[in-house]
């Protein structure tokens, strides 16, 4: 039919990067195709490469309704609302599409990003986790990369002055990746000052056995100053 030639040239012209041609033939498509799914699911993908972003949003709660094209649509409108800087509602619209669809690997990459953006360490976690059991990344890849968020909020915490908290979970951090140069690094600055070198000097000889990096043999150093470099390697 005449709708779905428009439908088929808005596609193959957005394709190839000419987007008012691809405007153009989904407007057509969508006087043809009234309330066509794929008609209205085009016209919103051609609205997002064309800048429209409020047409765009339009367009994919249209989708809402129908099952099928729901994920879809929430995933468009997670994608516009960041790009128009309304990250509250991309993370509460990212939420809401996992609770739906809780193996939308899109909107948990996004709520993801968006939730170490905001520094809600914890939340993302959370995600990772889920990421995690859908992907099946390798374990040591997902320690390390939970690892990684850990260290984050150990930064914060030693920011407000929670030193404490700081030093268990930075402590965590560095069990689940023990070559964790910046996280050893920590966690010696933080054991020195709490006076506990013992468990310090285990963790740093993890560390090294993982990763021999000069900085932790710095962290060594700072502990044993008196230590020569050949005991130091013992």
């Amino acid at each position: 039919s005449k709708g779905y030639k428009a439908l088929f040239s808005a596609i193959a012209a957005l394709s190839e990067g000419d987007k008012e041609k691809a405007l153009t033939h989904s407007k057509k498509a969508k006087k043809l195709l009234i309330n066509d799914q794929l008609a209205i699911l085009i016209s919103a993908q051609v609205a997002q490469q064309t800048g429209k972003t409020k047409f765009a949003v339009s367009e994919y709660k249209k989708l809402l309704s129908n099952r099928e094209s729901r994920s879809v649509a929430l995933n468009g409108i997670i994608s516009e609302k960041i790009k128009s800087g309304e990250y509250e509602d991309a993370l509460l619209i990212a939420k809401k599409s996992i609770q739906i669809n809780p193996k939308n690997i899109v909107a948990l990459t996004t709520l993801f990003n968006l939730q170490i953006q905001e520094g809600d360490w914890s939340g993302a976690r959370l995600t990772l986790n889920q990421k995690y059991k859908i992907e099946k990344s390798t374990k040591e890849e997902y320690l390390r990369q939970e690892a990684v968020l850990l260290f984050a909020e150990a930064k914060d915490s030693r920011a407000k002055g929670h030193i404490k908290t700081a030093l268990a979970t930075v402590s965590t951090a560095v069990k689940q990746y023990p070559g964790f140069v910046a996280a050893l690094s920590m966690v010696a600055e933080l054991e020195i000052l709490s006076g506990n070198k013992k468990r310090l000097e285990t963790l740093l000889k993890k560390g090294w056995l993982a990763n021999p990096h000069p900085q932790i043999a710095a962290s060594f150093a700072s502990i044993a100053p008196d230590e020569t470099p050949e005991e130091r390697m013992k």
